[in-house]
């Protein structure tokens, strides 16, 4: 039940998503992705400049 409530929220935004791009509307960001993205940069930059593994 505990999963239930807790995985919900994302099948109902991917719901969402998928009729916003079948009607060709914008589709948001996710709010979560969002939060991190600017609640971190300097985290995100650290990121950025780390060497890629070959």
């Amino acid at each position: 039940m505990l999963t239930h409530v807790v995985l919900h929220g994302a099948v109902d935004r991917g719901e969402v998503g998928r009729i916003l791009s079948q009607i060709g509307a914008a589709i948001p960001r996710d709010t979560f992705p969002v939060f991190l993205h600017r609640s971190e940069p300097t985290r995100r930059e650290a990121q950025a400049r780390m060497p890629v593994p070959a």
